[in-house]
């Protein structure tokens, strides 16, 4: 199959290589026809693409576009974890340390203001989806379950014991039972102040200049001045 000189020797390239016959038929290599040297070293070079690789980091993906996504897959569930300490080391700081305060708050979530209280305990479930104007307020154990992103606006005050939830589960018993979810954003004006007790679930927009009474649960959208 190769080329070979008067003396018997094998033909080189320039660089090299022994040089293949120009009539040698290539079919192991899913080739059929006369090839010649560059093409078989291509088709031995070439690269083959997997069209059903997912990155590493797909399902996280999946949950910020509000896909159907695994929650237990990938980086996820360390990236809970890390910012569950976070949540923990403030809750477990004295009231007075202001300035620790907000600190650790400033990098748990994405976006603040410059003037903010958020009473401790705090618990979230990522913080990198988290963002509130400035003059926010939130009393005791404010929950905010936050796969897809949770945006507060400019002077929102939160009272005691309220939840604001993104993520929802198949209504199909067999997809839930696999543990799959999905996640929709909440979204909440300017100037709106919460009772306590208060539960916000996945995909609710409330506008500006609103009062939510306390122990309501928000399943709708609320249009400003309600």
């Amino acid at each position: 199959i190769y080329e070979t000189n008067a003396d018997g020797t094998y033909k080189k390239d320039r660089f090299g290589h022994t040089i293949v016959s120009p009539k040698f038929k290539c079919t192991g290599l899913g080739i059929r026809g006369e090839i010649n040297e560059s093409s078989l070293y291509g088709a031995i070079r070439k690269p083959q693409i997997d069209e059903n690789y997912s990155p590493r980091r797909d399902e996280k993906r999946k949950m910020i576009s509000g896909k159907l996504y695994n929650p237990l897959a990938e980086s996820l569930p360390t990236e809970r974890l890390n910012v569950k300490k976070m949540c923990q080391k403030y809750n477990n700081l004295s009231p007075d340390d202001m300035l620790k305060r907000t600190s650790i708050m400033s990098k748990i979530l994405r976006k603040t203001g410059q003037n903010f209280l958020i009473e401790q305990p705090f618990w979230c479930d990522y913080g990198y989806n988290i963002e509130i104007g400035e003059n926010f307020y939130s009393n005791h154990n404010l929950v905010i379950l936050d796969p897809a992103k949770v945006k507060f606006g400019n002077n929102v005050f939160i009272g005691p014991n309220c939840g604001f939830y993104t993520p929802e589960h198949p209504i199909d018993a067999e997809e839930r039972n696999k543990g799959l979810e999905y996640a929709k954003p909440i979204t909440v004006g300017n100037n709106v102040w919460f009772g306590g007790g208060v539960q916000v679930v996945a995909g609710v927009t409330i506008g500006n200049n609103v009062v939510v009474a306390a122990g309501a649960v928000i399943t709708k959208d609320i249009p400003d001045n309600s």
